[in-house]
């Protein structure tokens, strides 16, 4: 006999919890390693390779989503306090659900990213907004519309952070020169820029790794190192003598010494009360190496908290590619391609 309706119905129990809601995945990763570079001993022309600036600032990635605008240090740390300024101008990007890997800067009057000043602002917070606004340039794309774009060939990626028509110019994209980057090497270094990124256009964004697509080249002796102790300078008033070190391999060794104030606002921000921070990194420019690879005429540039202390390495740089010919384009690049990066005073009021 066929069951009738009340008989093959189930029973439901007032307190029954399905059907169950299945969470909704999130748009964007909770964070992610940035790609990190190879050093490069010299400049070198290839057509397969794209030549930009490697901007004076801290390394940070910038997260927008509907709801959620924040900025993360290469360190994973959430730095979104330290720029607000960058967090407002970041909300026309929410709607698109981005993640862009770029670089905080504060700019000279000239409008090159200064490095001393950023290390300043670092140190005294958002307060000095006014005085040191911060701006962001952004040189790549890794997350698109909730889809990671890191996938796709470099070109591609540039392609797609050109397109998305920043509003505000606190966030900016900074040109870059394809093939030719012995002429662009030349132009930077005559208004003393720090050094050159050589990424190739076919290449995929490889995060946490040193990729060999993406080459760093050196216009000037500068260095990031771990500061492992801080004496006082004997027969001087107030100075303090940093202990510097980096890793070779796993190891960590000696890479020399460099002084600074204790009168500084950098010390004052890197040890409080006297006592110094942990993971204290200390970027450096100095005159040269010795044959045991320390270095030799060091001086701070600032002091700082947002470098992973695990890239602070001792790497032997590797020989450029061998330079190739590219095709004719009617100019040759100068630093006037990306600089001067412009703020309109309007937006940082």
């Amino acid at each position: 006999m066929r069951p009738t309706a009340e008989r093959g119905r189930r029973p439901v129990t007032e307190d029954a919890a399905l059907p169950l809601r299945l969470p909704v995945p999130p748009a964007l990763p909770g964070r992610v390693l940035p790609e990190f570079s190879v050093p490069c001993v010299g400049a070198f022309d290839d057509p397969d390779f794209r030549f930009s600036i490697d901007w004076d600032g801290a390394r940070t990635l910038l997260f927008a989503s509907p709801g959620v605008v924040r900025l993360q240090s290469e360190t994973l740390a959430d730095v979104s306090d330290r720029y607000p300024e960058i967090l407002v101008a970041a909300e026309p990007l929410a709607p698109r659900s981005a993640v862009l890997d770029g670089v905080v800067a504060v700019l000279d009057p000239s409008g090159c990213p200064d490095l001393v000043a950023l290390g300043e602002r670092m140190a005294l917070g958002a307060a000095t907004e006014q005085r040191l606004p911060a701006v962001y340039l952004a040189i790549d794309l890794l997350h698109l519309g909730g889809r990671a774009t890191m996938g796709l060939a470099l070109d591609r990626r540039l392609d797609l952070l050109r397109g998305l028509a920043l509003p505000d110019p606190r966030i900016q994209v900074p040109d870059w020169v394809a093939g030719e980057g012995e002429a662009l090497a030349e132009a930077a270094a005559t208004r003393r820029l720090p050094a050159l990124l050589a990424r190739r256009g076919s290449s995929h964004y490889h995060p946490g790794v040193a990729s060999p697509d993406r080459l760093r080249i050196p216009l000037r002796h500068r260095a990031h190192c771990l500061v492992v102790g801080a004496d006082r300078v004997l027969g001087s008033t107030r100075h303090r003598r940093l202990q510097l070190a980096e890793y070779q391999g796993s190891r960590l060794t000696e890479a020399g010494t460099a002084e600074i104030a204790e009168t500084s606002t950098l010390w004052r921000w890197a040890a409080p009360g006297g006592r110094m921070r942990a993971a204290l990194i200390a970027t450096v420019e100095y005159r040269s190496r010795g044959v045991d690879g320390r270095l030799r005429g060091a001086e701070v540039v600032t002091l700082r908290d947002d470098i992973d202390p695990a890239w602070c390495i001792r790497r032997d740089p590797v020989p450029p590619p061998p330079s190739r010919p590219v095709p004719a384009r009617g100019f040759r690049p100068t630093v006037l391609t990306a600089l001067p990066i412009e703020v309109s005073p309007t937006a940082i009021r």
